[in-house]
């Protein structure tokens, strides 16, 4: 078996272009990293920006349905006051026709005796 040994200056060489090529890997590597890290960054920078508007179209919607609601609210308010009022219209009709009714009942009984008095003369 032979061995080959190498003179001092071409050992050293060899060593360095050793370290150069491992440093170039490495930066390689490294470079890799980066570029990946930077693409995740902006994959991310894009998730972000694109819920922020899905959150504001949510926050929109939301105010729009509160808005609705209020509106709703108002309204049914209304109503309730228009009902209130139509019944006490309602009940005061009802009074008068009882009074009426009466009225009326007293008219009949009336005309009903004058009506025995003239059949008796």
């Amino acid at each position: 078996m032979q061995t080959v040994q190498l003179a001092a200056p071409q050992q050293k060489n060899l060593n360095n272009t050793c370290c150069r090529y491992a440093l170039q890997q490495e930066v390689k590597g490294k470079n890799a990293l980066a570029k990946e890290l930077a693409d995740v960054k902006q994959q991310a920078q894009h998730f972000t920006r694109r819920v922020e508007k899905e959150k504001e179209a949510l926050r929109m919607e939301l105010n729009k349905a509160k808005q609705q609601i209020k509106e709703a609210d108002t309204a049914i308010g209304s109503q309730k006051a228009e009902i209130e009022k139509l019944n006490h219209i309602i009940n005061e009709a009802d009074q008068e026709r009882i009074r009426q009714k009466k009225e009326y009942d007293i008219v009949v009984n009336e005309r009903d005796i004058l009506g025995t008095q003239v059949r008796g003369l």
